[in-house]
Parts: structure tokens; sequence; C-alpha cells
């Protein structure tokens, strides 16, 4: 199976880090988010897609979040960058790592999400 490069967004270890993922398998994109639905979260300009967890601030389980760009928007739970073919196929992320690292802010350390902020 061909592994592609990915960039995980881990909110739970606060750090972005270059993953391998098998292209062919949904599931993995799960595992490596770690969770059981994920969505778009962000389309970004050199084409890669944010995936992340679609029930973040729905699901007690998570804990964490983090904002990416300038969007103010707030995932719960990890993200992870891929790049998309024409076709819809997940592909190498094209993204430069210190460019996703520089995007991202999460919550600080010792906070985590409250109910309040689920009920938001």
């Amino acid at each position: 199976m061909k592994k592609i490069k990915a960039i995980k967004i881990d909110c739970y270890r606060n750090i972005v880090d270059e993953v391998m993922i098998n292209a062919a398998d949904f599931e993995e994109i799960n595992r490596a988010i770690g969770c059981d639905c994920f969505c778009v979260g962000a389309r970004l300009p050199q084409g890669d897609i944010l995936w992340v967890d679609d029930e973040g601030w729905i699901n007690p389980k998570v804990t964490r979040a983090f904002q990416f760009g300038t969007s103010n928007s707030t995932f719960a739970g990890n993200g992870l960058i891929l790049g998309q073919t024409a076709s819809g196929n997940s592909t190498n992320a094209k993204s430069k790592l210190l460019d996703v690292a520089m995007n991202v802010t999460f919550m600080p350390t010792g906070n985590c999400i409250t109910d309040e902020m689920r009920a938001e």
C-alpha cells in the first residue's frame, strides 16, 4: 500500500509533525486524528486540506483544541493535513511543516475544553 506524507497537528502534545499514512485507507485518517468521523476544517492555498474531528465539540473524551491560521476557527481534537488530487484522492501534503507550525495556536498548557465551551 502506498504511503503518503501528512502533517499532524497534535493538540494533546502541542506539536506539529510529519507522519506517513496509507493513502487508500480513510480509516487511517480517523486513527491519525483520533476520531470516528472527520470532516474538512479548512482548504489551504496550496490545495491541501485540513481534516478535523467532526464530533470533537460534542465528544466529552476530546479535551484539547487548536486554532489554525487567521480564521479564528477553533477545532476540538487533532488535525491532519493532506494533499488532494484533481479527482479527490489523498496525496502528499504540499504545505511546509514550518509554515503549518507557525499558523497553529494550541490551547494553553493545563487548559481543557469545558462544558461551557461545548455549549457555545
